[in-house]
Parts: structure tokens; sequence; C-alpha cells
């Protein structure tokens, strides 16, 4: 007979790596129903950071922590959930640089495929116009048939840096979050460091639509 449907949970929720250990980090958690599940299945995306103090590199990039590349859990009931896979199993090449996050991951489901989008913390000097700087973030993408991968990871940010002012003084361009309305996908993005934004995607979701259809959707907020 299979288990009682859970009806009440305390915080904090289970959350398992593979070894059957508890994950000691998901921030930004996002969650994403699978659409092409037969049973109710969602999967749970969080922010590239250490997930256990048992998982060390000394001799890695990243001070000895061994850091998840935006760490993939599934759960039938939205209480429990196990770890399935990373997202990307380095930074991806070509778009982030050697020690920027991953973070605050959007999954979607657009146009038949999986998409991941997410924020890099510092792109590669290709991408940025001022080379040498580690705060000019942007926006990236990867697409999938399934929800837990393989990723495929666009070279090109969807929003690539903006300058808040000369050298290294660039906007946060953090948070990702996409909605559609009447077929067309909007993609909000910002923070506290800078505002918050709005961009229309081009309909493979892969880009932004031209310069001056932007320019008559941006809408910005200060705090």
């Amino acid at each position: 007979d299979s288990a009682p449907a859970t009806r009440a949970y305390h915080n904090p929720l289970s959350v398992r790596l593979a070894s059957g250990e508890p994950a000691q980090n998901c921030a930004d958690p996002t969650v994403l129903r699978d659409p092409r599940a037969k049973a109710p299945t969602w999967y749970m995306y969080c922010t590239s950071d250490p997930v256990s103090k048992r998982e060390r590199d000394p001799q890695g990039k990243d001070g000895g922590w061994h850091f998840r590349m935006i760490p993939i859990y599934r759960s039938t009931d939205l209480v429990h959930w196990d770890f399935v896979a990373d997202a990307f199993s380095d930074r991806p090449a070509g778009l982030a640089a050697p020690t920027s996050g991953l973070w605050a991951p959007e999954p979607e489901y657009l146009n038949g495929r999986y998409y991941l989008y997410f924020t890099v913390t510092d792109v590669v000097d290709a991408h940025s116009p001022e080379k040498g700087c580690e705060n000019d973030s942007a926006i990236g993408v990867a697409t999938s048939e399934s929800p837990t991968g393989p990723w495929k990871a666009s070279t090109t940010p969807v929003v690539m840096p903006r300058r808040a002012g000369p050298g290294c003084n660039f906007h946060w361009t953090f948070d990702p979050k996409v909605i559609e309305d009447a077929g067309r996908k909007y993609l909000y993005y910002g923070s506290y460091g800078g505002g918050i934004f709005v961009t229309r995607l081009s309909d493979d979701g892969l880009d932004r639509k031209s310069t001056r259809l932007n320019s008559s959707h941006v809408k910005r907020s200060r705090m």
C-alpha cells in the first residue's frame, strides 16, 4: 500500500543529497512543476553554493569548498526533496568567469522544452564593456529536453552587463523571472543595486527583442 499523503510538515523541509545526508544550503530556491510528468512531480533549483561541509576540495579554486553548480532536487509532495543532479559540472565556458557565481535560477517550460535562466555574477571579458572586472553581472540561459539536464548554456547572455558609472561600476543584473502574457514572454531582472527592469524576450526565449522594442517595453523602479 502507498503511504498516506503528507498533510502537515514542519520547517525545515527535508532536502537530501544523494548520500542521504541533509543538504545544508539551498539559497534562492525556485520550483518548477514538470508538465510532462504523468504524476505530479516538482523540481527545485538552487543557487550555486557548497551544500555539505563534507564536500571539500583543498586544491580547488573556490577556497577549498566544493561549489555545486545549481543543484537540482525532485519531489512528489513538495515536502520531501531528493538530489537529482547539478545543472552544470562547472561554470559555462564562454559565458561565466572562472570564479563567477551562478545565482537565482529561474526554470521555465517554454516552446516544448526546458529553459534555465540564471544570474552570472561575473561574465568573461568578451561580454564586458570593462575588462578585468568581477561584478559585471548578466543573465544567462540554458536549455534542455529534461528538467534535470543535460543543459546547454548559451555563450551569449540574454541580458548583458549594464554600466552604472565609469570603470567597474555596474548595475546588479540579478534575479531573473519570466512571465508570459498573450503569447509574449517578458524577462524581469535587477536588484536594489540599480532598480528593477523588464524586457521582452525573443520568441525562442534565448535573446531580447530589438533595442527599439525594448525601449518601448522596459519599465524601471528604484527603491
